[in-house]
């Protein structure tokens, strides 16, 4: 399983699309090289743009950690979020690979 960080300092940039395409991107290569299927995030549970971009790539609520104050979402992905990713990010549909099932 990975776990993600990201974070678009530049204000300017901001809401601009930079993180998914970067998230999605990097999920795509863990997968390709280093045959990772599943992905976590904790995000502050105050942090509503973090939490809608990452549930609009697909994560789900998994976890709430009291401790931190932070939300935990996880996501496995297969072949059909991979092609749905490919198309959003306007890529030719033959860059996708196959989405073993098992790790």
């Amino acid at each position: 399983m990975g776990e993600f960080n990201v974070m678009i300092a530049d204000k300017a940039y901001r809401r601009k699309g930079y993180a998914s395409t970067a998230v999605i991107l990097a999920m795509m290569w863990a997968h390709r090289y280093m045959k990772l299927t599943e992905f976590f995030v904790k995000i502050d549970k105050d942090n509503t743009p973090s939490i809608k971009m990452f549930e609009k790539l697909g994560f789900k609520f998994y976890h709430f950690n009291h401790h931190f104050n932070e939300n935990e979402y996880r996501l496995k992905i297969d072949n059909a979020l991979a092609k749905k990713w490919i198309q959003d990010l306007g890529l030719p549909i033959r860059m996708c690979f196959v989405f073993s099932t098992h790790t």
